[in-house]
Formats: C-alpha cells, structure tokens, sequence
C-alpha cells in the first residue's frame, strides 16, 4: 500500500511529466530550426561563391575575346586610310589600356567577400560592356565594302535575335516587379532591332558614295544595339539571382519563426 508520502509524488511525477516532454521537444525544435537555418546560410554562401566564380570565368572569356578583336583590328587598320588609321589606333591603344585595367580589377576580385562582389559586379559590366561597343563600332568601321559590312551585320541580327529570344524566356524566371521594370527596356530593344531592319534595306540600296557616308552612322547604331541587348542580360542576369535570394531568405525566416 502506498503511503501519502509516495502519492504525493507519484501525482507530482505525473504532474511535471507533460511539462518535461514539452521541454524536450521545444528544445529539440530549436535545435532542428538552428541546424536547418546554419545548413540555409551555408547553402546562400555557396551559392553565392558559385554565382562569383561564373561571372569571374564569364567576363575572363570576354576580355580574352576582346584581346583577338584587338589583334584582328590591328590588321584591319592597315587598310584604311591614314588619317582614319590614326585615329583609330589610338582609340585601339585606349581599349587595350582598358582592357587591362579591368583584367587586374578583375584578379583583386579574387577572394573578395559577397559584399564586395556585389559593389563592383554593376560597374565591371557597365565598362566591359562599354568596351564591347567601342570595339564592335570600330569593326564596321574598318570594313572596306558594303558587301563586307552586309554580310557582317546579317550575322549579327541572327545573332541578337536568338539573344532576345532567350532573355525573353529567362525573362520569365525573374520576379514580378522586376518582370515590370524591364518590360520598357525589351520594348525599347524591340524597337531598335525593327529599326536596324531599317537600316540594312537602306544600305542594301545604297550607293557606293552614299554607303561612305552612312557606315560610320550604320556601325554605330549596330553597336549601341549589341550594347542595349548586353545591358538586358545583365539586368535579368542580376533580377533572377535577387529574386533567387529572396526566396531563400523567405524560407529562412519560415524557419526561424517555425
């Protein structure tokens, strides 16, 4: 038989045993939430350790593209006139000097923290981007005949419209806000791309004299056009990675308040 000492206890035990077991699984919760939130950030610095190796390997390609367009168009220039090759061998020199300014920029970036990424990724484009378009002007420039610059440029629509095609799919993969703010940028591309339609039929039916007068016109339009479509990429580029990132720290706050 028990004593009342022993009830006592008993009825105690009884008593605390559901306010222990809450314990226990509130601590485990805890512990759960804490692993799935280090394992999340472990996840977003992977990611973005991977995100800073690509655009590095990326923008390597293109300024090892750019060294051959340079070599090229120092050939090139043998061929125009020397007033012209004047001048555009010292704009040749001034995007060599450039390119190799940001190919150091480029080398201190290695190591860098997110953050630091981040604040120069923007600006490395814009300038990378803006060598793109100097040195594509200069091209159509050099080129010697109509057919030269025809033949050229067809190529190069080929190859925007299979570029917007895919930004118009990637496109899709961005936020709603930044699907909102880039629509006037696609449309503005749209309209420069029927515009260089434009231009091709007027310079199919030009003249010899009358195509002098409009290659440097012509060449630079196309390269702003080739610039306007790189700027998008980088732009959707950059809003599907935000609206990636967004998602992720959604989640973990799910978690954290979970």
């Amino acid at each position: 038989m028990l004593t009342a000492s022993a009830l006592r206890r008993a009825a105690l035990a009884a008593l605390l045993a559901p306010v222990l077991l809450l314990a226990a699984c509130t601590e485990q919760q805890q512990q759960q939430t804490e692993q799935q939130t280090e394992q999340a950030a472990q996840e977003a610095q992977q990611e973005a350790g991977q995100a800073m190796q690509e655009f590095r390997a990326n923008t390597e390609s293109q300024l090892n593209d750019l060294s051959n367009d340079f070599d090229e168009l120092e050939q090139d220039l043998q061929n125009v006139s020397q007033e012209s090759r004047q001048e555009m061998q010292g704009t040749l020199s001034e995007l060599r000097d450039e390119r190799q300014q940001l190919q150091q920029e480029m080398q201190q970036l290695e190591g860098a923290t997110q953050s630091e990424f981040q604040d120069a990724r923007s600006d490395l484009q814009e300038r990378l981007n803006e060598m793109q378009r100097r040195t594509e002007e200069m091209e159509v420039n050099a080129m010697q005949s109509k057919q030269e610059v025809q033949q050229y440029a067809q190529t190069r629509m080929d190859e925007i419209d299979r570029e917007m095609e895919t930004l118009e799919q990637d496109l899709q993969n961005a936020g709603q806000d930044a699907q909102d703010d880039l629509q006037s940028q696609m449309e503005d591309l749209r309209r420069q791309r029927r515009e260089l339609d434009q231009r091709m039929d007027a310079l199919e039916n030009a003249s010899e004299s009358e195509f002098q007068e409009m290659q440097s016109d012509f060449a630079s339009f196309l390269a702003d056009l080739g610039q306007s479509l790189r700027a998008a990429s980088n732009d959707v580029a950059n809003a599907i990675e935000n609206a990636g990132e967004e998602v992720q720290q959604g989640a973990q706050e799910m978690q954290q308040e979970g």
